[in-house]
């Protein structure tokens, strides 16, 4: 049981299918209710080397709806207590509670991690994150599931810019001078392996420097950068591409009939649509965007723009700007 704790706590028993049970401690109201962890309530979302994220897809349930499952796989670091002291005294204090969550440490039976790892694994990517699920851990975390809390269509993109050091040591001899002059960043990979990606430019503050380090990121694939919509990550540049194609293409479609232009043909591609997946989508898409080609260097020195210096905008700018953005 929870006891008089007053953070949120869920204490667990065993059931014969594996499911596991507890006791839910509301945090203001002190009201205690039992609570059901089943696997099949639960969806593959993605993982990393680390840890699996499954998110709650059950009946309505007061502590487990918009909530995650954050396990951690076999090999993994104990990193749970330390990781959760740098959100509360760091992350928190950065960007709020609303945008970062430590989790409640929930105890939990082999069993129930045995019968979630069966359910998702058909769904995991093969010979990317190779560890099973740790069935050795006395608990996971419980979260919340952040792209459910903003609504369907929720992008997020994770960057990862990785380091660039150089070496600043007296004890070098002459001969290995070059390692002054070359990032540990650049060392750790063979020449060319990286490709245009630099670091530095992305930490520059210039903009011709930061869009040649976002482009060659999205150019190389590499893990550094990755997209998700709805919680849920893309594995290819060309999935990205197709779904936002997909998306926009929808948003045209909608945004024509607001202002009643052209009504029936728009309506005609929004039924279409339902039968034309997202790379047919793209497809489309790319014809529409040519009459805008001659806009996009106007567009994107405005956004631009208000990104260096929101505060120099007029009121006129900024409606003008609004209609750039929708």
């Amino acid at each position: 049981e929870a006891g008089d704790s007053e953070e949120l706590g869920i204490g667990f028993g065993q059931f014969e299918n594996g499911e596991s049970s507890g006791v839910y401690l509301a945090e203001v109201y002190k009201v205690k209710m039992t609570v059901v962890l089943r696997a099949e309530d639960y969806e593959y979302i993605a993982e990393g080397s680390a840890h699996l994220i499954a998110a709650y897809h059950g009946p309505e349930n007061s502590v487990l709806s918009g909530k995650v499952l954050r396990v951690a796989l076999e090999d993994s670091a104990e990193a749970g207590d330390s990781e959760e002291q740098f959100i509360r005294s760091v992350m928190m204090r950065l960007i709020g509670s609303k945008y970062a969550d430590p989790g409640t440490p929930v105890p939990c039976t082999r069993e129930f991690l045995e019968a979630l790892e069966k359910r998702v694994e058909p769904v995991r990517k093969k010979g990317k994150v190779p560890h099973a699920i740790d069935k050795e851990r006395p608990s996971i975390l419980l979260k919340q599931n952040f792209s459910a809390s903003f609504g369907a269509g929720s992008w997020c993109l994770e960057l990862k810019p990785k380091y660039y050091l150089t070496a600043r040591s007296r004890l070098l001899p002459p001969e290995l001078s070059e390692k002054y002059r070359t990032a540990f960043f650049e060392m750790l990979f063979d020449r060319g392996a990286v490709g245009a990606y630099n670091p530095a430019d992305l930490l520059s503050g210039d903009r011709v420097r930061i869009t040649r380090a976002v482009r060659a990121l999205w150019e190389s694939g590499h893990k550094w950068l990755k997209v998700f919509k709805d919680g849920k990550g893309f594995s290819t540049r060309a999935d990205v591409e197709a779904q936002i194609s997909s998306d926009i293409l929808l948003e045209e479609a909608i945004l024509a009939m607001e202002m009643n232009k052209e009504l029936s043909d728009h309506i005609q591609m929004i039924q279409m649509k339902e039968y034309v997946d997202s790379y047919g989508a793209k497809l489309i898409l790319d014809e529409l965007l040519q009459r805008f080609n001659s806009d996009r260097g106007a567009i994107e020195e405005k956004l631009w723009n208000i990104y260096m210096n929101p505060e120099a905008l007029t009121v006129s700018d900024t409606q003008e700007e609004s209609g750039f953005a929708r």
